[in-house]
């Protein structure tokens, strides 16, 4: 029988588990990572997504002005560090069988051609706990601080509404990797904005229609 997982073994093992449990090791994201609560790190991060959305060559044309590519890309950056980060660690929780306990001083992103790649450092463990639980305590420790820290390097701040839609819609995906059964209150009921971007609405938004 082997030890525990290295660091590094235990990102390679969440890899193959869903489309978003691909982390950086803690190496490569303490080495290259930037975070997501110093304000310059995260206009950074906004900036790198809305030139993914809007100016890359694979981007549709929009009209939209400064302010409101700024919003979107907010929105999307929110959701895509809650996702990003969230998956993994109910993975490890709930397949594994090993605690990952993130901050939102352990999150890390960098630029990957127009894509970003995220990851934590270090990588805190400790006994798995429950779905809800692991849940409710990524909301305090990730979901909050960052919503904070996106709002204020926005032109408007993003309504509380469409966040909290942001937030379920993470946690829904999240769910279904672990195979459990999304809960009611997990519906997404706001669109993430991506839609004004001249992509196609994700299948769990309203405007395509409730969740199946």
């Amino acid at each position: 029988m082997g030890g525990p997982l290295t660091d590094d073994e235990l990102v390679a093992a969440l890899a193959p588990m869903s489309l978003r449990s691909r982390l950086d090791p803690p190496s490569v994201a303490a080495a290259q990572g930037r975070g997501v609560t110093d304000a310059d790190d995260v206009a950074a991060l906004v900036a790198h997504i809305e030139r993914g959305l809007f100016d890359s060559p694979f981007s549709p044309a929009t009209d939209l002005g400064p302010d409101r590519r700024q919003e979107v890309a907010g929105s999307i950056a929110f959701q895509a560090v809650v996702a990003q980060i969230l998956n993994p660690v109910l993975l490890s929780h709930r397949r594994l069988g090993i605690g990952l306990f993130p901050l939102i001083g352990h999150v890390r992103w960098r630029p990957d051609g127009w894509v970003v790649r995220y990851g934590l450092t270090p990588l805190v463990r400790g006994t798995p706990s429950e779905t809800a639980a692991t849940v409710d305590r990524f909301h305090q420790e990730i979901s909050g601080p960052l919503a904070e820290s996106i709002n204020r390097v926005l032109p408007v701040p993003l309504p509380g509404r469409l966040l909290l839609g942001n937030q379920r819609a993470a946690v829904h995906t999240a769910l279904e990797a672990i195979g459990e059964a999304p809960a009611g209150r997990y519906a997404r009921d706001t669109c993430c904005l991506i839609h004004l971007a001249g992509l196609a609405p994700c299948p769990e938004c309203p405007l395509e229609g409730p969740s199946a």
